[in-house]
């Protein structure tokens, strides 16, 4: 008896040119003790069948609908579906960026206390700080983000005030 059997799999989806049949008639069986390599070249079905056998698929479902009923993801406005190749990808592994939400500072680059009352003389900037950019922010504005808060903190540690570009709020 089989422990995996497979016939006639056809995995299409439907885009802005038209129908790609991306696994179209493959069936296989996998016998217990038995081993099964796919192989073939990049884009020839490989993970769309395996995502196919596994119900990992539902096309561009979750954009139309606007929700993801597996893990919850907000669905934004902005989400476009990806219809047309060619896709790329590249692997990725976890790593710690950086401590978002640390020190919750004002403008003045004041660090604030956990009852949210200034801290005085206690100033802050860059990515030990968090209050200042919500509960999220692209990882490419580091620098830029460090550089301005440090400037802001520093010139107005040393003048009592704040750089003349920034508006009084």
């Amino acid at each position: 008896m089989a422990l995996l059997e497979l016939k006639d799999l056809h995995t299409f989806f439907r885009t802005k040119k038209g129908i790609v049949k991306a696994v179209n008639g493959v069936s296989y069986s996998v016998e217990a003790g038995r081993t099964l390599g796919v192989v073939g070249e990049s884009g020839s079905g490989k993970s769309v069948s395996a995502m196919s056998i596994l119900q990992l698929l539902d096309g561009n479902g979750y954009i139309d609908s606007g929700a993801d009923p597996d893990f919850g993801k907000v669905m934004a406005a902005t989400m476009v579906k990806m219809e047309e190749g060619p896709y790329y990808a590249i692997p990725q592994y976890p790593s710690v960026h950086h401590t978002m939400g640390g020190l919750v500072i004002d403008t003045n680059t004041s660090v604030k206390d956990i009852y949210g009352q200034v801290i005085p003389g206690l100033f802050a900037a860059g990515e030990v700080t968090g209050g200042v950019h919500g509960t999220n922010r692209l990882g490419s504005n580091a620098d830029a983000d460090a550089c301005a808060f440090g400037y802001i903190s520093g010139y107005f540690v040393s003048t009592g005030e704040l750089p003349d570009f920034i508006p009084d709020l």
